[in-house]
Formats: structure tokens, sequence, C-alpha cells
């Protein structure tokens, strides 16, 4: 519903140049600093969310009061920003705050809720993902599986201590970003703020690199 003011960089492209003069080169992410950079300094953001880049995710093993329910192959690791981002419809409870960003907490799909519990008032129930105990907040109804962004069987907060961790650069990192302005009069603004942030940023690289 926020399409008219949503700016999304998924993909960048990296160049780097050693002291031999080979060159390397590739695609990159944002970074975790270019984040925090554009959080910081952007005049016309809304809010901020972003995830690990889905094509980089891992199947998480889950186990539901001792019975083994293989792998779940579409998570989704995302910030807090992100519940503010997409107007998922919740069956029950809701999504995880910035204050529960580190901590065990998820939110399921129904179809995913229904397939693990027969169930979607689940709020509070415990679910074992690869050998760690998570607590559901949230229940949310499925989101069509061409929406490849927002579509998920379960979400788990970015930083909590199964989400996968990844080589942060300055500025590739391993993230999709997604951005609202306050206004769609006021996405224009919003691009020319990050664009020069990243120019600034890309200042500061080092001799050979460029980003």
């Amino acid at each position: 519903k926020k399409r008219d003011r949503t700016l999304v960089i998924e993909n960048g492209y990296y160049e780097k140049v050693n002291k031999n003069g080979n060159r390397s080169s590739g695609n990159c992410n944002p970074s975790r600093t270019m984040i925090e950079q554009i959080k910081n300094d952007a005049k016309h953001l809304e809010s901020i969310g972003y995830c690990i880049d889905r094509n980089l995710e891992h199947p998480k093993i889950i186990n539901v009061d001792g019975k083994d329910f293989g792998k779940c192959k579409n998570p989704a690791f995302t910030n807090s920003g992100w519940w503010h981002l997409f107007d998922y419809k919740f069956l029950s409870g809701r999504g995880y705050t910035e204050k529960e960003e580190h901590d065990d907490v998820a939110v399921l799909s129904r179809s995913y809720a229904m397939q693990l519990f027969a169930d979607t008032a689940i709020t509070g129930r415990s679910i074992n993902i690869t050998g760690s105990p998570y607590r559901i907040i949230g229940v949310v109804e499925d989101v069509p599986h061409f929406m490849r962004i927002t579509t998920s069987d379960m979400w788990i907060p970015i930083n909590s201590s199964q989400a996968d961790k990844y080589k942060e650069d300055y500025m590739s990192g391993a993230n999709t970003l997604l951005m609202t302005a306050p206004s769609s009069a006021e996405k224009e603004s919003l691009k020319k703020e990050v664009e020069d942030i990243l120019r600034r940023m890309a200042q500061n690289l080092s001799e050979g690199e460029k980003c």
C-alpha cells in the first residue's frame, strides 16, 4: 500500500584493485553501516526495513514439542521496521519490536502455523529452530508467493542468535533495504538524500575500491 513512496536498494556493484593491479568485482548488497548512515542522515525518511538477501538465506531445522518437521525452506530474517513497511494481516499476536531484535522470537505464516500446530492462535507457544527455542509472538495471513520479498513461512529478528552471520564491509553487506518517505511527494527528496549519502560514503573507500 506504500509503493508510491517506497525506495528499494537490493543490489549494488563492487570493484577492487589490489596492490598487484589485479581487479575483482561483482554484485553486492547494502551493508549495516550504509543502513545506519541513512537512518541518521536522511531527513525525509519515515521508516526503514531490511532483511538478509533472500538468495543467501539457509533452511532451518524445525522441531515442535519433540516432533521433527524437517527444514523450513523459506525463513526471513528482518529488522523490526519490516512490520511498519508492510501491512501484514495479523491473525494473532504482533510483530517484534526494536527492543526484541536480539530476542529469540518468531512470527509464522498461517499455512506454516497450521502445518506445525494445526492452529493459528499459538501466541506464546515455543518452536525449536535449529536447536534453539523461540517464542512465537504472532501469526500473519499468507502472502502470495509472487511477492518474493514479503512472503515467508517464518520471520525471525535479523540480530537474533540464530540469524545467519555474513561478512560486512563498509559499503558491501548481505541486506535488502527498503525505505519509505512520509508522502509520495517527498519520495524524490528521499531518493536524492540517499544518493548523496552513498556518494559521500564512496569517497571514504580505500584507493582502488569502488562501490
